[in-house]
């Protein structure tokens, strides 16, 4: 199973959600490196109990790092856990980076529905083969 560079960022409202989430997928994430911003970086640390790379806060800074990488071809898969209240306000913050990771066909979640599939596939050592369509709808 090739070792993937999986982002996961969630908002502050999930963060009870997030701890439940990654702890029940813990098996799985363990065996991959995972990254994300500021206090979910934090609390990955905590709950899995490996290594996370930390990028800055999303409010500091964080979107242009993510950006960066994944132009580098440093992400396979992108996790977000947004409020559904903020699904607007995350839309206009991160459209550059998910303009980027659709041309880089990069895996995006935006839901515990998906990233579960998504970790599924990768436990079951199953090649993503996923095309992901440009998101016209964001530009």
């Amino acid at each position: 199973m090739k070792k993937m560079n999986i982002v996961i960022a969630a908002n502050e409202t999930n963060k009870t959600a997030l701890i439940e989430w990654s702890y029940t997928n813990k098996n799985i994430l363990e065996q991959h490196t995972i990254i994300a911003p500021g206090k979910t970086a934090r609390l990955l640390k905590g709950v899995l109990l490996v290594p996370v790379l930390q990028l800055s806060p999303v409010t500091t800074g964080g979107i242009p790092e993510l950006e960066k990488m994944v132009e580098e071809n440093e992400v396979d898969i992108l996790l977000f856990f947004p409020s559904l209240q903020d699904q607007d306000v995350v839309a206009d913050k991160f459209r550059n980076l998910l303009t980027l990771a659709s041309e880089k066909d990069i895996l995006i979640a935006f839901n515990t529905t998906t990233a579960n599939l998504v970790l599924q596939s990768l436990a079951n050592n199953k090649e993503l083969d996923i095309e992901i369509a440009t998101l016209k709808a964001l530009s």
